[in-house]
């Protein structure tokens, strides 16, 4: 039998309404003494009363929870567990859950297709961790519904929270020329020059920050990836390497786009009998959910530049509830810095390389 507000009534001997006011943490404002608010309290934990959360909402029109939208496509949509303890942290300080929906793109992309998170209310607002090669009916479905709405991890001016790439590249080449380097690469092994504009706005910001700082310094900037596509993991990867770094006038640092790139660049630097950070200085983007931490534990040293995920997922949340308050009003998206963990990757050069 479901417990009611009628029968934690009849166990503390009061009227409904003011275990309903107990319940809703309005006794005090309506004088209802500690002593009464204890014995109500005590009498809901006895005959263990869950609230209807269903019933709260009719009557408050909240449903004190945020969906949290994702892309069927993995390489879409990237939620690391640091960005979702961020999220689901700042919502319990306020008292919500968290609902999640994968929606299919195939779909979105049909006329007149909308998702049932979409079709009926069933949070107050959404997340979208949407990042890249967004259908367009998405962001049309959104703004013609006027759904309280945050976007995580892409560049919009207005209701977006992103870490900012194009300083984090820049940062990360000021670091290498303060030690001296001039001669630094650049090394994305996941997209080639064909296909790098379609990827995710790292894949862009990050190596246009680095050029930027370059030709800021007098320098030329080196790019190396695959004419198209991805350099195949794994041993591949380590010969790749090698072709370059055999090539006159070799780096003396790389910075690598994300930490599995770093890698076999360390492993080519090692067959190749070159000293790590030596004769080559290494420094890479990494999670800071899985990144960095797991590269010192496996006795990978190497410096990084880390992404603010659980910063990235407490600020959206905290812009959500800004915007559930004020659907209409847009607010300009909050860019976030990237941490440098320097753990022993890098270093001057050596005299005979400089």
């Amino acid at each position: 039998m479901r417990v009611t507000l009628k029968h934690i009534a009849k166990e503390a001997g009061v009227d409904v309404s003011t275990v309903s006011r107990v319940l809703n943490k309005k006794g005090r404002e309506t004088r209802i003494s500690p002593k009464r608010e204890s014995q109500i309290l005590e009498a809901a934990r006895q005959l263990r009363y869950i609230p209807n959360s269903s019933a709260r909402a009719v009557r408050t029109g909240r449903f004190d929870c945020a969906a949290l939208l994702l892309s069927t496509h993995l390489a879409c949509s990237y939620m690391p567990s640091f960005l979702l303890e961020g999220i689901h942290d700042e919502l319990a300080k306020r008292d919500m859950h968290l609902t999640l929906a994968k929606l299919p793109d195939e779909k979105l992309s049909s006329e007149g297709y909308v998702p049932k998170i979409l079709r009926s209310m069933m949070a107050d607002g959404l997340l979208i961790d949407y990042t890249h090669q967004l259908p367009a009916q998405l962001e049309d479905i959104i703004k013609r519904r006027s759904i309280p709405a945050v976007w995580l991890n892409t560049k919009h001016e207005m209701d977006c929270v992103y870490p900012d790439n194009l300083e984090a590249g820049r940062r990360a080449t000021q670091y290498l020329l303060k030690m001296g380097h001039r001669r630094i690469a650049y090394a994305d092994y996941f997209f080639g020059y064909e296909d790098v504009a379609a990827a995710h706005y790292s894949a862009v910001d990050r190596c246009r920050g680095y050029e930027q700082a370059m030709r800021q310094a007098g320098l030329e900037p080196r790019t190396i990836r695959a004419d198209a596509g991805r350099v195949p993991a794994g041993l591949e990867e380590v010969e790749f390497t090698k072709r370059w770094m055999s090539e006159p006038n070799r780096p003396t640092a790389v910075i690598a786009y994300w930490m599995t790139i770093a890698l076999p660049i360390r492993q080519a630097a090692l067959e190749m009998g070159l000293s790590v950070p030596k004769n080559l200085s290494i420094l890479t983007f990494a999670s800071e959910s899985s990144g960095n931490g797991v590269l010192l534990d496996s006795g990978f040293n190497i410096t990084a530049m880390v992404e603010p995920e659980q910063e990235m997922g407490r600020t959206a949340v905290q812009m959500l509830l800004e915007k559930i308050e004020k659907p209409s009003n847009a607010l300009a998206s909050k860019v976030l810095n990237f941490k440098l963990e320097e753990v022993g990757s890098c270093c001057p050069p050596s005299g005979k390389e400089h």
